[in-house]
C-alpha cells in the first residue's frame, strides 16, 4: 500500500496533481510567506489542482493525513 503522496509534475504551469492511496488526505499549497493560499481534500487516489491564476515562482506544499504530514516539499511554477 502506497502510504505516502507523489506531487507532479515538479516544475509545472497550469495543474499539480497529487497521488496518494490515503483517503483522509489535505493538500495545501503555501506562498514564500508562508501564507496558506489553498486547501483542498484529496477524496479520490488522483487531486487535481489548477494553479493558472498562480504567479510564476516558488511555493510550499504539503499534504496532511488526520494532522500529520505525510509529505512536504516546493513546487516551482513555469
Amino acid at each position: 500500500m502506497l502510504t505516502d503522496a507523489i506531487v507532479y509534475p515538479n516544475p509545472g504551469n497550469e495543474i499539480i496533481n497529487i497521488r496518494t492511496a490515503l483517503k483522509s488526505c489535505i493538500f495545501n499549497l503555501f506562498d514564500t510567506f508562508g501564507r496558506q493560499i489553498l486547501k483542498k481534500p484529496m477524496p479520490d487516489r488522483i487531486t487535481t489542482v489548477k494553479t493558472n491564476t498562480l504567479s510564476k515562482g516558488t511555493y510550499y506544499y504539503s499534504v496532511t493525513d488526520n494532522n500529520k504530514t505525510i509529505i512536504s516539499g516546493t513546487w516551482i511554477k513555469n
